[in-house]
């Protein structure tokens, strides 16, 4: 496993969003960005919960370089943990009807120092080959383990993102990452989303194909039967 950055900051949570701006990889663009103030802590101690997003790529998938989000932890070093998977939404549909994460796309697990104020991970070192194929609209999720009930989780945004989209609702797996059972969860009070930033490049739209030299034949032949049939009427 490759080292991993972190960017502990504590005090405000301003520090922390300008850490996470910091980590930005300069040649990628921008496909998806949440760094509004933040709202609060999501505790994710003990259920995996996922973040569906959606690049600004048009629809067209995109391969990513650049992955950062941020998150707490409160237990001592060397106790707790983390694993990040990322998903392609190509399951079965779930009760409220999106399809589930299915696919994993890729997965990294490592160890969590104390960070009671928040801190973030950038986790673009560890994208294999530095580059990652992604759909446009996936699930990144988390899982922490060895923490208490209110030991870790998120960093909340309850705004929009500014780059790329987001939806009001977030992923819960009441099962295992190995035996995962998907369901989507609210708040009756605010918008789920979590600070994270996505780079890469978005891929280019698939070329219009062009018309095979047989279908303009085809074309042709028939025009020509037509303007036959109206030259023969008119006479």
């Amino acid at each position: 496993m490759k080292s991993k950055q972190f960017l502990i900051k504590t005090g405000i949570f301003s520090a922390t969003l300008l850490a996470l701006g910091s980590t930005q990889t300069v040649s990628a663009d921008i496909l998806y960005s949440n760094l509004d103030t933040p709202a609060g802590y999501f505790s994710a101690a003990t259920n995996e919960i996922g973040d569906e997003v959606i690049l600004a790529d048009n629809g067209n998938g995109s391969t990513i370089n650049s992955f950062s989000f941020n998150f707490y932890n409160q237990a001592a070093d060397g106790v707790a943990s983390i694993s990040i998977f990322l998903y392609a939404n190509n399951g079965s549909a779930s009760p409220a009807g999106p399809l589930k994460p299915s696919t994993v796309l890729w997965t990294e697990s490592f160890a969590i120092p104390n960070a009671p104020t928040g801190m973030n991970v950038d986790v673009s070192t560890d994208l294999p080959g530095g580059a990652l194929a992604v759909p446009s609209d996936f699930t990144w999720a988390v899982e922490f383990s060895g923490l208490g009930a209110n030991d870790g989780g998120l960093i909340l945004s309850t705004n929009a993102p500014t780059i790329g989209n987001n939806y009001n609702d977030y992923w819960l797996n009441l099962g295992s990452s190995g035996s995962p059972t998907w369901v989507t969860a609210t708040n009756a009070d605010y918008n789920i989303n979590f600070l994270a930033s996505i780079g890469g490049t978005a891929n280019p739209p698939a070329p219009t194909p062009e018309p095979s030299s047989m279908a303009l034949m085809g074309l042709g032949i028939a025009g020509l039967a037509g303007f036959m049939k109206r030259k023969a009427n008119r006479s």
